[in-house]
């Protein structure tokens, strides 16, 4: 049978490859789930909800009814099965296996995804597999699951940096110890890109910088398209920018690498050199990365942290470029509106590279020990810009220039708490494991003193 009760999974399909303990008690990590579409049926016995594999009854009505009228009785709440809830744990040291898979007929709920997170939870912890995070995108029901585990609070707008209350619950399995919260941050950079994109000259939005600044896709749009003059369409464009990346169809839209062009840093530098020209900034004036990496070397926290030039000379490059052109328009052309629409898109698109592009999604800089104080310093700068961002919008609210258009004028409320959420939560997991670590009488093989945290456990 092909049919079963929305939500269930009785018939878990999980496993652990014991192979690997070989006098390793535990390991420790995330557990992280995605729903997926069925392609196809699955192939489910009746009689103990066991799943057995794959079957092309779903492409075939008439196989279907057969089914249906050769098995047992159905039960009213019984639907096909379309979608499965997959889980799995990955553990610090890279190692990850599929946990459970629990089929629905496309309406998960939050209730039911929290459900499931407690099986898995308790499953991972009963074969030394310790959890410390939880992963997944942001889909309305794991919103939900999310507001579930804070209690239903509401997370204060003012609040920049969120405090652990809004991003941890206690590890049902040992409740001395705490599961950290996390967004997915492929699905959140889409999420912002989809956002941003419709901010334009026929677009349904108009983003506004704290300043009333127009935050615009067009210019994005107009670099690609004057690439693509210049190389004719046979060349490759310096900024990285693709037709597909610039205007994504519904199915380029949800490729992440076109979501991340756009906030690249060789697409920043093309807007940065298209407003160093409209500036008029000389070669002199021009703040570079190498003029960047003298500065913060001379930090103690950067000298604290170890970190070489290499990983160093790029942190909060971006967004320190964008207060000097600020500076240089002001004494320049402030009455240019232009110009100054431009100059808030690159600070916009800086802000959001240094989260994803350059931290959350960049799987070759390991967090670790002496690093995070940097990289987590940089993210409060980085969420401090979008807070100033929401707050202003809402500001506008009482503003009657701009009557019920105010919330087309920055991210919605629901976005801007999934980035807080994202980047408190997924620091908060890192600094725990180290506090851990430190404290920790005896530590698995897979966890040793000078372990590390890829920001690739950001994502699911």
């Amino acid at each position: 049978s092909a049919f079963m009760v929305d939500g269930a999974g009785l018939g878990v399909n999980w496993s652990v490859d014991s192979k690997w303990r070989s006098g390793c008690g535990s390991e420790w990590g995330e557990v992280a789930c995605d729903e997926a579409t069925i392609s196809q049926g699955m192939v489910t016995n009746s009689k103990n909800n066991v799943s057995r594999g794959i079957t092309n009854d779903f492409f075939e009505l008439r196989r279907v009814m057969s089914n249906i009228t050769d098995s047992d009785t159905i039960e009213s709440m019984d639907r096909p099965a379309t979608k499965v809830n997959q889980w799995w744990f990955r553990a610090t040291n890279g190692r990850m296996f599929c946990v459970m898979s629990f089929f629905n007929s496309g309406s998960l709920s939050g209730d039911v995804i929290l459900r499931q997170l407690i099986a898995v939870i308790m499953a991972c912890e009963a074969v030394g597999s310790r959890v410390f995070l939880f992963a997944c995108d942001a889909g309305g029901a794991n919103q939900g699951t999310f507001k579930s585990l804070r209690g239903n609070k509401a997370i204060p707008d003012e609040m920049v940096w969120l405090d652990d209350e809004y991003i941890r619950f206690i590890n049902p399995y040992d409740t001395s110890r705490w599961i950290y919260l996390t967004h997915c941050s492929t699905h959140n950079l889409k999420n912002m890109r989809n956002r941003v994109k419709e901010s334009k000259a026929d677009g349904s939005k108009c983003f506004l910088d704290a300043n009333g600044n127009m935050i615009s896709w067009d210019f994005v749009q107009q670099i690609y398209n004057e690439e693509q003059l210049l190389i004719d369409g046979t060349g490759t464009p310096t900024s990285g920018l693709t037709d597909k990346a610039v205007y994504p169809d519904r199915w380029s839209t949800m490729n992440a690498q076109h979501a991340k062009a756009p906030f690249a840093p060789k697409a920043l530098f093309v807007m940065l050199a298209v407003i160093h020209r409209e500036l008029n900034v000389s070669k002199d004036e021009a703040y570079r990365v190498v003029d960047h990496y003298k500065v913060i070397k001379e930090l103690e926290v950067i000298k604290n942290s170890g970190m070489n030039e290499k990983a160093a000379r790029m942190i909060g490059y971006f967004t320190t470029v964008a207060k000097r052109l600020w500076d240089l328009f002001k004494a320049r052309c402030p009455d240019n509106l232009n110009l100054a629409g431009k100059i808030a898109t690159f600070e916009f698109f800086a802000h959001t590279s240094e989260i994803y592009n350059l931290r959350l999604l960049k799987m070759d800089e390991l967090i670790t020990w002496a690093n995070i104080k940097v990289y987590k310093e940089q993210a409060k700068k980085n969420l401090t810009y979008f807070s100033d961002l929401h707050l202003a919008m809402i500001k506008r609210r009482k503003d009657k220039k701009y009557s019920a258009d105010w919330r087309m004028t920055g991210l919605p409320g629901c976005t801007f708490d999934i980035l807080r959420i994202t980047v408190s939560g997924f620091f908060g997991y890192a600094e725990y494991l180290f506090q851990l670590a430190k404290t920790s009488p005896s530590l698995p093989e897979s966890v040793n003193r000078d372990f590390a945290v890829t920001p690739a456990q950001s994502n699911t």
